[in-house]
């Protein structure tokens, strides 16, 4: 997770390709990237081929999106924005489908944003 202040500041710093991430920065508070990079556990090579859904939320407020695959300095991960309105902990639960594996992958995590 990080926040768009901290992606505008990078891209005021001229770093590539930071504000055409998922057609820009979202304007306004509280938007923040989420990133998930998978690779391959026998491999070692990064997976390009997976759908990844990502819930967000709070006991009140949750949203579901599906993550974009994203590349960027030889480097290819899952991302999208999502708007966090308030400090309160978030539950960030991914699901991972691969095409030809029928089984699910889950993962989920908390996350405050300060």
């Amino acid at each position: 997770m990080m926040s768009a202040e901290a992606l505008r500041a990078a891209q005021k710093e001229g770093r590539a390709g930071v504000g055409t991430m998922h057609g820009g920065i979202p304007r306004g508070k509280g938007y923040y990237h989420l990133n998930i990079s998978l690779v391959d556990s026998k491999t070692q090579v990064p997976i390009t081929n997976a759908e990844v859904a990502v819930r967000v939320g709070t006991a009140i407020r949750a949203e579901t999106r599906t993550l974009d695959l994203m590349a960027e300095n030889n480097f290819v991960s899952y991302g999208q924005y999502f708007q966090l309105g308030s400090t309160d902990t978030y539950t960030i639960r991914a699901q991972i489908r691969r095409p030809g594996i029928p089984k699910m992958i889950e993962a989920s995590f908390d996350f405050t944003p300060r």
